[in-house]
């Protein structure tokens, strides 16, 4: 039964998409039906369309629900445990201590999008989602993300450029990065990404 197989497959609390549900032996009207069966039953819970998860009571005896970021994560950032997307934007740059100015919306940038731009919505929670320069793997989210976050740096900044490299540096450090793999990625990006890597002293080398 579909039931089993769930609670076999995920644990309480975990995102589960319905499309990923295709892989158990029922046709789609069936297998919604059955969803809709346990979710009346109350044996599962609708997060929002398509998306599922199995409850859970907190040690407070209330009953969680899935953040929002694991829902996200679940849906656009990865796929078969291969990294497909990060997230980008002003939620980022509060992240790392640029800014603290708190994002009301998700910016993501995913393999998933179809578009250069598109509002959705997860729940109560708006999400941007915006095509990659180029495919997103494991080997390259990582400064993918770094040079978005530079190519719009100044747009989030409230320290100074000197403060933000030091809180950049970590980023950098704790993701291992070198400049001689982010320079690779450099011609996908326009020219105001290598101005503003000047202009915050990373030079050629300095992390290499």
């Amino acid at each position: 039964m579909l039931y089993e197989y769930i609670k076999a497959n995920y644990a309480p609390n975990e995102p589960i998409l319905s499309n990923e549900l295709q892989k158990y032996p029922y046709k789609s009207t069936s297998l919604r039906q059955e969803l809709k069966s346990l979710t009346d039953k109350g044996l599962l819970r609708r997060y929002d369309r398509g998306i599922y998860y199995l409850p859970k009571m907190t040690i407070f005896n209330i009953e969680a629900v899935p953040s929002r970021n694991s829902i996200i994560e679940k849906k656009y950032l990865k796929q078969d445990n291969e990294n497909i997307g990060y997230v980008s934007g002003l939620g980022l740059a509060n992240q790392l201590g640029l800014t603290s100015q708190v994002a009301s919306v998700v910016e993501i940038v995913t393999n998933k999008a179809t578009k250069e731009y598109k509002e959705l919505s997860i729940g109560n929670v708006t999400v941007i989602m915006r095509k990659p320069k180029i495919t997103i793997d494991s080997t390259n989210y990582q400064v993918l993300q770094f040079l978005d976050l530079i190519k719009d740096i100044n747009a989030f900044l409230e320290i100074s450029k000197k403060e933000a490299k030091e809180k950049m540096l970590l980023y950098i450090q704790k993701t291992g990065l070198l400049f001689s793999t982010i320079e690779k990625y450099l011609k996908y990006y326009p020219p105001i990404v290598y101005k503003n890597l000047y202009e915050m002293g990373f030079f050629i080398n300095a992390y290499s």
